[in-house]
């Protein structure tokens, strides 16, 4: 003990997938494994495990209870030579969910002037993939609950459109946005 010559490296058991989703009311065990490459590096290992950023506890293994929302699972194995870890997502969502994602601004959008630059914000109801398509060409996307986008808009008509997407559900909304030139008579 007291010396190394390579960190764990851990990985996911059971589940073996990276995005889990479940019913409220059951539970889920997570397992996490660890591999080294110097099987003597392994009495120096720690681990901890956390649900959703919070500590509870020094081991692979932990069973939670399925709680609606969208949780992270972390396991971290370290030792003197360094650390790894691994996530799960979990979804737990009641049978009936509706996955919703609001762009704002939306609808039909009219400005006046030469060019107008704008940001447009989606916010979904859980966390999900979120993709911007700017005329119909899609932007890079992200995940969360909500993200941006920002374009000008040169005197012209363009759609933006985001679209929501987790496991078998997606949303979407849209926005047409026109840029008119401004007349004598326009303030």
């Amino acid at each position: 003990m007291g010396g190394c010559i390579s960190p764990p490296v851990v990985s996911r058991a059971t589940p073996s997938a990276a995005v889990i989703i479940d019913v409220p009311g059951g539970s889920r065990t997570f397992t996490a494994s660890v591999t080294y490459e110097h099987p003597e590096d392994e009495p120096d290992t720690t681990f901890a495990m956390y649900f959703d950023g919070e500590y509870v506890s020094a081991t692979l293994s932990h069973e939670f209870s399925a709680v609606a929302g969208y949780h992270t699972i972390r396991v971290v194995a370290a030792n003197p030579c360094g650390s790894s870890d691994v996530y799960w997502g979990w979804y737990v969502i009641d049978p009936g969910f509706l996955l919703e994602v609001t762009l704002n601004p939306d609808g039909t959008l009219v400005e006046y002037g030469t060019s107008s630059t704008k940001t447009f914000t989606a916010t979904v109801n859980l966390p999900a993939s979120i993709a911007f398509y700017f005329d119909g060409v899609a932007q890079p996307s992200t995940f969360g609950s909500s993200a941006t986008f920002t374009c000008t808009n040169s005197g012209t008509h363009h759609i933006i459109r985001v679209v929501a997407s987790i496991l078998t559900m997606s949303a979407e909304d849209s926005c047409s946005w026109w840029v008119l030139p401004r007349y004598n008579n326009q303030m």
